[in-house]
């Protein structure tokens, strides 16, 4: 997750604090070690999914709206069911190879299984295909919509649905295998109204006007890429882009997706033009970064300015969540994109290893500013993460925060993980450091890692 807040209106009115999500309770059928166990990362499942293919239909009236989900897997071990995830979704017909098949739901684990009715061996691809519908008035914990929907009558420009998943609401939103260790390539088709943007993963394939007042976008992730990273953010933006160029001479955009005009303290703020300029800062730190960490692993890096959101930043694959208020904020802009190497194209294998993205995102932070000001302002940095422990302790291990008892975005897997970073940093020396953190994403790129790692 990116770094946190609460919002408590639509103004700049801000409250400071980390909140950890959720107990891993979705795990808590299995034994101890297998839930914790640093080489689980791959799961228990008998499948691996390969691609998710959604459609999905938002009136961006109010907060419900319907899709279909394709999921393509394939058995690792031969089975006769399979077991994905739903909350508070209708799941209206099911389907595995074109044949309509029975399913029982399991709130208590807040999954589903699809009984296939015959033995499915190891290696057979299937494709199981969901039409679904999300339950308007379903009693959803206020932080764990998965689906937030706010209209204009709050002082927005514009009516706002957008998604929210780490650690594990995309299944508020989507069937599907809600893990960090499952990742797959996924295809969303976002059909709106006229008039409204749509931004999700990956590359723009194209939009299509459906003649009945309303839009697809399809976008294309081609990357593997884990549940709580997939995204859609839905408003009437405007977008601001500009070119970065890999060291392969392939050309990406750097894209903001912004409204143009918003309302606060009785003043209007010309958004999109002011946001616009901040875009070769950001190429800046997609170039600083390439050096240490690779080239920059994906085809296109977007961030999404809204507000209300609860968070500074949300590391969403190639499309960042940005609180409007921290548009521009270098320290948010930072952390976001370092995400882009540690949490999306390596993700941490369990949500016990989160260290792994949240302490490299944090050392990025503290690379950037070493890029604009040397080593004093390193050491400034790093020594200022120290003042961030109010919410910590020192004490805690970065690894498996839940354990401990604590949150699970706690600071101890923020500012002490990055100090272990920064301290392995200092016992290596820079050449050996940076070259095994290259060689690390190099070795782990479109995967899931684990601490042992």
């Amino acid at each position: 997750m990116g770094l946190t807040c609460r919002c408590i209106s639509v103004s700049q009115d801000f409250e400071f604090e980390k909140q950890g999500r959720y107990a891993l309770n979705d795990l808590s059928h299995l034994p101890h070690a297998q839930r914790f166990s640093p080489f689980s990362y791959e799961g228990p499942q008998p499948f691996d999914v390969l691609q998710y293919k959604l459609d999905v239909s938002l009136a961006m009236a109010h907060d419900g709206f319907h899709g279909t989900m394709v999921i393509t897997l394939r058995l690792k071990e031969s089975v006769d069911s399979l077991r994905l995830n739903a909350v508070g979704l209708s799941l209206d017909t099911m389907s595995v190879d074109g044949l309509q098949k029975n399913f029982a739901l399991r709130p208590a684990t807040e999954s589903f299984t699809i009984f296939l009715g015959a033995i499915r061996n190891a290696g057979d691809t299937l494709r199981v295909e969901i039409a679904y519908r999300r339950i308007q008035g379903f009693p959803r914990p206020s932080s764990r919509q998965g689906y937030y929907f706010f209209r204009d009558t709050i002082g927005l420009p514009s009516n706002l649905g957008y998604t929210f998943s780490e650690p594990y609401d995309a299944r508020f939103w989507m069937p599907c295998y809600d893990q960090p260790w499952d990742k797959a390539q996924c295809d969303v088709n976002i059909t709106a109204p006229s008039g409204y943007v749509a931004a999700s993963n990956g590359t723009l394939l194209g939009t299509t006007n459906n003649g009945n007042g309303t839009i697809t976008w399809r976008w294309r992730e081609r990357n593997p890429i884990a549940t709580y990273l997939m995204c859609l953010t839905v408003s009437q933006f405007a977008i601001s882009s500009l070119t970065y160029v890999k060291s392969t001479g392939d050309t990406i955009p750097v894209q903001f997706f912004s409204w143009r005009t918003f309302r606060s303290g009785g003043n209007t703020f010309a958004d999109s033009a002011n946001f616009a300029p901040f875009l070769p800062r950001v190429r800046e730190m997609i170039q600083t970064f390439s050096i240490p960490f690779g080239e920059y692993p994906f085809d296109k890096y977007g961030m999404a300015t809204i507000v209300p959101f609860g968070y500074l930043g949300m590391e969403h694959q190639t499309m960042s969540t940005i609180n409007r208020y921290y548009a521009t904020s270098e320290w948010v802009a930072s952390h976001e994109l370092g995400h882009q190497w540690w949490g999306d194209n390596v993700t941490c294998g369990t949500w016990a290893d989160i260290w792994l993205n949240e302490g490299f995102a944090t050392y990025s932070e503290a690379l950037w500013k070493e890029h604009i000001g040397g080593f004093p302002e390193l050491k400034r940095y790093m020594l200022d993460t120290l003042q961030r422990f109010q919410f910590g302790s020192w004490q805690g291990a970065i690894y498996d925060p839940v354990s401990q008892g604590f949150d699970l975005f706690n600071q101890v897997v923020y500012s002490k993980a990055g100090w272990v970073i920064h301290t392995l940093r200092g016992v290596l020396g820079d050449s050996l450091f940076f070259r095994t953190l290259k060689a690390f994403q190099a070795k782990w790129a479109g995967k899931s890692a684990v601490t042992s790692e």
